[in-house]
């Protein structure tokens, strides 16, 4: 097993793109080149925007120590989307290349036409440069896609959730808890649908590093730690048997290099959740973690069925701005917060990486670094010198 020509990361500055960025900078990949695809944005130039993030990775002593963010990212190409198109273009015939697309939108109050612009735009747009880098009836380069998804496609669904389920055709927006799940199916649709050699990765909610806590955003769990910790949130609207299945960031990226080494058949048209699955933590348990690292006691629970009361118009009607903004992020969140009756399968991504690569470190033994991580740096605004 060996890596490819070449590795080409969209939304290299992303979170998770940054993460697989870093592993394989760790892991050291000897005759290939990476090129980190990244969107021009406020008047900076991808390399620009990709320093930024070295600069933090730096600062949080999340990478070995270089003497300047020029070595740390020596060798690494940082070009536009409308660049992606000539990269592949410019390969030589039969070079292997892997393009892992984690380029997204994940915000979930997004509309359904944001999210199709975005998530489902970019999709067509690396499907449409790796068709175009191939002339027609002519050798072009050996291209493959690992497209990151999501495990909440699933939308609604409960029981247990396979890998390889087939595409049961059409789901509305009524199967979907918002419009970034629906936007993510629709472009998984897309790559299955293309012709060229894929793998679908779905990880679940992805936290920091389990090594050292580190993460480069503070969302969805986190987002609603910090609602708790400002004595804003009374109770947690989650029940007590529910499961929040997170994973750290760490293994997302360990298990998509994995999959960049692995050979094009291990797992061509396969699709892995990247999840905790059975083993995913409880509210309590996540509410705890947080609790000893910030010296709190966990909130009580509350039936989920409150929150939906308390979002009615009436209660809202009654409500003051800031509590309605309150009351709304956690609506956006609940769904993410527990599951009851919801596991997701991860039986294909053990088989295809194997167990050590397949199967996500347990909550107990990365929980307090996550949070202990977040009170030492003051949510990120300070250096941690631990990690």
């Amino acid at each position: 097993m060996a890596f490819p020509g070449s590795i080409i990361i969209t939304g290299a500055n992303g979170f998770i793109g940054s993460e697989v960025l870093r592993c394989l900078r760790d892991r050291g990949v000897p005759g290939s080149r990476i090129v980190a695809v990244v969107r021009e944005k406020h008047a900076m130039d991808p390399r620009q925007r990709m320093d930024q993030v070295f600069s933090r990775w730096v600062r949080a002593g999340a990478v070995r120590q270089v003497a300047s963010l020029a070595e740390f990212g020596d060798g690494i190409r940082c070009v536009t989307w409308v660049d992606l198109r000539e990269v592949l273009a410019s390969q030589a015939a039969g070079h292997p290349v892997v393009i892992v697309h984690c380029a997204a939108d994940t915000a979930f109050d997004m509309t359904l036409a944001e999210g199709r612009r975005i998530n489902v735009g970019l999709t067509a747009k690396v499907i449409e440069a790796v068709i175009g880098a191939t002339p027609a009836g002519g050798p072009g380069p050996d291209c493959r896609v690992i497209h990151v998804s999501t495990a909440f496609v699933a939308g609604k669904r409960r029981g247990f959730i396979r890998e390889d389920e087939p595409d049961n055709g059409e789901r509305g927006s009524s199967s979907f808890n918002n419009a970034y799940e629906q936007s993510k199916w629709e472009a998984e649709r897309l790559v299955r649908a293309s012709g060229i050699p894929w793998t679908i990765v779905r990880p679940s909610i992805v936290v920091g590093d389990s090594r050292s806590g580190f993460t480069l955003h503070f969302r969805v769990v986190y987002s609603v730690i910090r609602l708790w910790l400002r004595d804003v949130v009374p109770r947690a609207p989650v029940a007590r048997d529910a499961r929040i299945d997170i994973v750290p960031s760490d293994f997302v990226a360990s298990a998509i290099v994995r999959l960049c080494e692995l050979p094009v058949g291990a797992s061509a048209g396969k699709t892995l959740h990247l999840c905790s699955g059975a083993d995913a933590p409880g509210p309590v348990d996540v509410m705890a973690a947080a609790g000893r690292a910030f010296g709190r006691k966990p909130l009580p629970l509350s039936p989920p069925w409150v929150l939906r009361i308390l979002l009615s118009r009436p209660v809202l009607a009654m409500s003051g701005h800031s509590m309605r903004e309150i009351l709304t992020t956690l609506a956006w969140h609940v769904p993410y917060l527990g599951s009851r009756g919801r596991v997701f399968d991860t039986a294909v991504a053990r088989e295809v990486l194997g167990e050590s690569h397949g199967t996500s470190p347990g909550f107990k033994d990365y929980g307090d670094r996550l949070f202990d991580y977040c009170a030492k740096t003051s949510w990120g605004h300070k250096c941690s010198t631990s990690t």
